[in-house]
């Protein structure tokens, strides 16, 4: 089964002050794999 592999990043930006703050300015390394025969997908962060 062939696949098509897109790394990348994402920026959370947060303006929360409470529990969550913690996620403010955290980068998060993704990756998508697509496979081309189903067009199915998998995400991971």
């Amino acid at each position: 089964m062939e696949k098509i592999v897109y790394p990348s990043t994402r920026s959370l930006p947060s303006e929360t002050t409470g529990e969550m703050a913690f996620l403010n300015k955290i980068v998060g390394v993704t990756k998508w794999e697509v496979y081309t025969s189903t067009g199915n997908y998998k995400y991971k962060m």
